[in-house]
C-alpha cells in the first residue's frame, strides 16, 4: 500500500506521550509532597497555637509564647505553599490529559509550567552557588539544590525542546492528528 506525499497518514510523536507521562508523574510526586507539608503545617499551626496561649510563671512564658507564634507563621506559611502545590500538581494532571488529546490550550499550559519550572531551577542554582561557596556547605544543602536544579531544569528543556519542535507543534493544530487505529486511509474506500 502506497501512501500518497499529498496526503501522508499522519501518526501521533511519542516525544509528546513521554511528555504527558513525565507530567502525570511530577504531579502525583507533588501531590505526595504536598501532603506531607499540609500534614507538617497542621501540626504547626496546633502545636503553635497551644504555645502561644500557655500560661507559664516558670520565666520561659515570653519565650514559649515567641516560640508559639513563629510556630503559628511557619505552619501558615507551609499551608499556603502545600495548596499552591496541590494547584500546581493539579495543572501538571490537566495539562497531561491534555497533551495525549493533543489540545492546544496543554500545549500552551505545559509551556507555562515549563517557564515556571525554568525559573524554580534558576533559584535551585542561585541556592546551590550559595551552598557551595559558603563558609560550611552542607552534603544535604548541595544534594537539595542539585536535585531540584536537575528536575526542574530538565523538565523545563525537555518542555521547551518537544513542545517548539516545528513538526510536533503541528500536531497540536485542531487538536492533532487521531490515534493510528482511526486513521481512515484513501484507498479503503476507493471504487477501484
Amino acid at each position: 500500500m502506497a501512501h500518497d506525499k499529498a496526503n501522508p497518514v499522519t501518526t501521533r510523536s511519542t516525544a509528546v506521550t513521554v511528555l504527558a507521562v513525565i507530567n502525570f508523574v511530577l504531579g502525583g510526586l507533588r501531590l505526595v509532597l504536598s501532603a506531607l507539608m499540609l500534614y507538617l503545617a497542621v501540626v504547626l499551626l496546633f502545636g503553635g497555637s497551644e504555645l502561644a496561649g500557655q500560661k507559664d510563671s516558670s520565666g520561659w512564658g515570653p519565650l514559649l509564647h515567641l516560640m508559639g507564634v513563629f510556630m503559628l507563621v511557619a505552619g501558615i506559611i507551609l499551608l499556603v505553599l502545600a495548596i499552591a502545590f496541590i494547584l500546581i500538581s493539579i495543572l501538571l494532571f490537566v495539562a497531561g490529559v491534555g497533551l495525549l488529546r493533543r489540545r492546544p490550550s496543554s500545549r500552551v499550559l505545559t509551556l507555562v509550567l515549563g517557564g515556571l519550572g525554568g525559573a524554580l531551577s534558576l533559584l535551585y542554582l542561585n541556592q546551590l552557588v550559595g551552598v557551595l561557596f559558603s563558609e560550611t556547605p552542607t552534603l544535604q544543602g548541595v544534594v537539595i539544590s542539585l536535585v531540584g536544579l536537575l528536575v526542574h531544569g530538565g523538565y523545563c528543556a525537555l518542555v521547551f525542546s518537544v513542545l517548539l519542535n516545528r513538526r510536533i507543534a503541528a500536531e497540536f493544530a485542531r487538536g492533532g492528528p487521531p490515534p493510528s487505529r482511526w486513521v481512515e486511509r484513501e484507498d479503503q474506500y476507493s471504487d477501484s
